[in-house]
């Protein structure tokens, strides 16, 4: 039984992806049953320290009605939260005061950020692959977005994914505007056009970015109408904000504009020591990766090419081996190799 376990229990995941309705029970409210439970109501998990909870757009359509689950209110080793909740209604009732790590995607992102007062490492999913194989709603905002003073102090790492989310809302882009995160080191961008990383990290404050240790940005594949964009004087005048960068990760149109500026501008990034790309931004751009390369030889210490998560390769090394050594890039590949170490990974 559940209460003769409840105090011992440091881990729990609840996926209704696997949930069985009971017969009676409406769809769009069959999760709540068990969440809003006295079951679980009435048990204290004093020993809960991870709590991962899945609710798919599939199994649960509430529409326009707001929940309210406060089940794990009360659980004061609680550090640990991933939510993925995708009908956005559930408003979890959390000790928000306590956790130090959060994966959302629902569960009211805005009411999340606004209560977080000691958090080290937060992944807001702005735009989540489904539990399901239905598309879950954009995620409404009903309040904007804040970070607290508290919460400033303590965040590390922040990682956004961001596809198709409209950063020109106000209630979401004081995400990033009151981002005033002075000991952030870890920033991730992801799943987004161009044009929406650089608008992002032009929101994002200067005591946040001048600290940055690692940049992580991950640029979709874009077509021809999305090119517009920002040019290279103004991907110059973005990496001069962040000195302090020792390992800088990017992709895409986006990886294209930072390449041309670190090769075009002599002191950018001087603490920069690990570039990784990945294979389709390396054979486009080579030879600002060789140049960049030259001018760093003493400094830089690796470049990384990301063959595992590559949408050409799939993880196969020895074709991107066989084409990056084809009549096209062969000279520049070996140059590369040649000045600083190459880790195809």
């Amino acid at each position: 039984a559940l209460r003769d376990v409840a105090e011992r229990i440091g881990e729990l995941g609840i996926n209704f992806a696997s949930y069985i309705r009971p017969p009676g029970v409406d769809r769009a409210t069959s999760p709540l049953p068990l969440l809003q439970s006295e079951l679980l109501k009435n048990h204290v998990f004093s020993a809960l320290h991870t709590l991962k909870l899945a609710i798919p757009f599939a199994h649960g359509r509430l529409e326009d009605v707001d929940i309210r689950v406060d089940a794990f209110e009360k659980c004061p080793l609680l550090r640990c939260v991933s939510l993925r909740e995708e009908t956005h209604r559930v408003e979890f009732v959390l000790p928000y005061q306590n956790l130090t790590t959060v994966h959302a995607n629902g569960g009211r992102l805005d009411y999340i950020i606004n209560k977080l007062e000691n958090p080290r490492d937060v992944y807001l999913n702005f735009f989540p692959i489904s539990l399901s194989r239905e598309q879950p709603p954009p995620i409404p905002l009903h309040s904007t977005m804040t970070w607290q003073a508290a919460a400033l102090r303590t965040l590390k790492r922040v990682r956004f994914r961001s596809f198709l989310f409209d950063i020109h809302a106000a209630t979401g882009n004081n995400t990033f505007r009151s981002l005033h995160a002075h000991a952030l080191r870890i920033l991730e961008l992801d799943a987004a056009p161009c044009l929406t990383l650089f608008t992002i990290l032009t929101m994002i404050p200067d005591i946040a970015l001048c600290g940055l240790h690692e940049l992580i940005v991950g640029c979709v594949l874009e077509s021809p109408a999305d090119l517009d964009g920002p040019d290279v004087q103004s991907f110059m005048h973005l990496m001069a904000r962040m000195p302090a960068l020792r390992t800088l990760k990017i992709s895409g149109r986006f990886g294209h504009y930072v390449l041309y500026a670190l090769a075009e501008t002599n002191g950018l990034v001087p603490e920069l020591a690990v570039l990784t790309v990945n294979p389709e931004l390396l054979q486009k751009d080579c030879a600002k990766v060789v140049c960049f390369a030259r001018e760093r030889r003493d400094s830089l210490m690796s470049v990384e090419v990301m063959v595992s998560t590559s949408y050409t390769y799939r993880g196969q090394e020895e074709r991107f081996l066989t084409d990056i050594s084809g009549p096209a890039a062969a000279m520049f590949w070996e140059e590369l190799v040649a000045l600083v170490p190459v880790n195809v990974l």
